[in-house]
């Protein structure tokens, strides 16, 4: 039986991984001449217990743009034809990994609580 002590250093190692796997992913991809987006996402917010508790990884917005190859005077399947700009290519550095993840962790979480709840129901009808 896993306590909520264990979870959450379960969840909060899945979170500064995930903070990891970006920054490989941002890194590997020639993503951002100023850096800024990879400190951005230095940090993660986990508020709770191992059994409540709340997530939050933040970045930079325009993080979102770079994951979809959109951007400034650019929009989805445009060219970007300015005369000088090179056509934009998505970068998924954030929504592949992400999700992947995010299931892993819901997959775990799913497994860990449901072994709890059948050893609290067999302790019950046991008594």
């Amino acid at each position: 039986m896993m306590n909520g002590i264990d979870r959450e250093k379960w969840i909060k190692g899945w979170s500064e991984l995930m903070v990891d796997i970006w920054h490989e992913k941002l890194v590997q991809l020639y993503v951002g001449k100023t850096g800024a987006l990879s400190r951005s996402i230095e940090e993660y917010r986990f508020i709770g217990t191992g059994d409540s508790f709340s997530i939050t990884h933040a970045f930079r917005y325009y993080g979102i743009y770079v994951d979809r190859g959109t951007g400034r005077e650019f929009k989805k399947g445009n060219q970007g034809d300015l005369g000088f700009t090179p056509v934009r290519e998505p970068k998924k550095w954030f929504s592949l990994k992400y999700y992947a993840s995010y299931m892993n962790l819901k997959e775990f979480l799913e497994r860990s609580y449901g072994e709890d709840f059948v050893l609290m129901m067999k302790e019950t009808l046991e008594k």
